[in-house]
């Protein structure tokens, strides 16, 4: 249809002031027509889906919800009460154990709430230096292993369950008839566990005992060993540290000792007079940290680049490294990173004495022995640092597991048992 007339047929009409629903009404479209003359569109008789009915289809769909809830039930389960009640236990009212819980070859002292002896709640012992009344999300989350849907219930054979007295003669069958025999566990510090395996090490005196953490100190000892000539790590005391700077160390969380450091880096934060001054906290990492998010200052890098930054600190603590790093290229650094580190030399210097650097413990033998550089630079031995008190530590890491893995390859265990 001509626009034009569409045009004079609007201004011939704006006397009698005719208004239109859409463009089809104003152009009389046929098939516009045809549908204004029928209020309701024809039903749908389902003949486009399986030749069923919108009614039918829900009908059916109804049943068969109806069926499934009728199909399954929870399963029975009896309680059975006491034949002779314990004097301790009583229905509804808590009972607490003072126990211990083990993480990566240390123990911390812990208060266990149970109901009916079934552990419901951990908290720390305040009586035990290292919890002091504090529990960490380690042990928090350990109280799920008991209560896990998937955890083993009964003992296997190859996928087989079978009692505990099969289980026993096919394990002594397999240790008598082996030759080489390996046990594998975690660190452990239970004297009861020590003196089973090595009374089972006299009976077979072919077996070893090998000890293996995916996450371990062992870094950190090599670098000590390099430098000092024996294989400890020193205590730290950041509540003695004014400038704490920490290089990918989650020492306020995840570390072995964060709980002890938690409490001694918060000292620092109180402030009781005006005279006081609070500890600055300063932290290069490479991933986002609860540590991190409690820093004064925090340098985001690649883990890299964490190696030559800390490199360049160096440099600026002491300019009469430039002559034995020299072959070292230096680092291309950013306008933030050379801020960052100014500022923190700046204040690492002013608090020689009541400095601190942390590295973390999955870092770099490399990088270790530069941490332990500039604290030795800070004068923070003797201080924020103790070497007459060693952590606890085990030679635990990925070097200790070399052998095994060695013997593996080639053939030369008979029998892995892993506890």
């Amino acid at each position: 249809m001509d626009a034009r007339w569409i045009v004079l047929r609007v201004i011939t009409n704006m006397e009698d002031k005719i208004y239109w629903k859409s463009f089809e009404e104003l152009t009389k479209d046929p098939r516009y027509l045809e549908l204004a003359q029928r209020e309701f569109m024809e039903e749908d008789d389902g003949s486009d889906f399986l030749s069923i009915s919108r009614r039918k289809f829900l009908k059916l769909l109804g049943a068969s919800v109806a069926l499934a809830t009728t199909s399954c039930r929870r399963p029975v389960a009896k309680i059975f009460p006491y034949v002779k009640a314990p004097e301790n236990v009583k229905p509804s009212l808590a009972t607490y154990y003072a126990s211990t819980f083990a993480l990566n070859h240390h123990s911390y002292g812990v208060l266990v709430k149970t109901l009916e002896g079934r552990p419901v709640k951990i908290e720390g012992n305040p009586d035990h230096p290292l919890s002091q009344g504090a529990a960490g999300t380690f042990a928090q989350a350990s109280l799920l292993e008991l209560y896990d849907p998937d955890r083993k219930r009964n003992p296997t054979i190859q996928d087989r369950v079978v009692t505990w007295e099969e289980w026993d003669k096919e394990v002594i069958s397999i240790l008598h008839r082996s030759g080489k025999i390996r046990f594998l566990t975690e660190s452990t510090t239970s004297p009861t566990l020590h003196a089973l395996l090595q009374k089972l090490l006299k009976m077979f005196p072919n077996a070893r005992w090998d000890q293996y953490e995916p996450i371990s100190q062992e870094n950190a000892r090599l670098a000590y060993q390099k430098v000092f000539g024996r294989p400890d790590l020193p205590k730290l005391h950041l509540d003695k540290a004014n400038i704490i700077f920490s290089i990918n160390s989650d020492f306020l969380c995840s570390d072995t000792e964060s709980l002890v450091h938690l409490r001694n880096w918060a000292k620092g934060r109180k402030v009781r007079s005006p005279k006081d001054t609070m500890n600055r906290l300063y932290v290069l990492e490479s991933f986002f940290s609860t540590t991190g998010a409690n820093a004064d200052h925090r340098l985001a890098s690649k883990p890299s680049q964490l190696l030559s930054l800390t490199l360049e600190l160096l440099k600026i603590l002491d300019p009469s490294s430039h002559s034995v790093l020299g072959a070292i290229p230096n680092h291309a650094e950013t306008t933030y990173e050379r801020k960052f580190l100014t500022a923190l030399a700046e204040d690492l210097l002013k608090n020689k004495g009541k400095a601190l650097v942390v590295v973390g413990p999955q870092e770099s033998v490399e990088l270790q022995v530069v941490g332990l550089l500039i604290n030795s630079i800070l004068g923070s031995f003797g201080t924020t640092i103790d070497s007459k008190i060693s952590v606890a530590s085990f030679d635990n890491g990925p070097q200790s597991l070399k052998p095994l893995m060695s013997e593996l390859r080639t053939g030369n265990v008979d029998a892995l048992i892993t506890i």
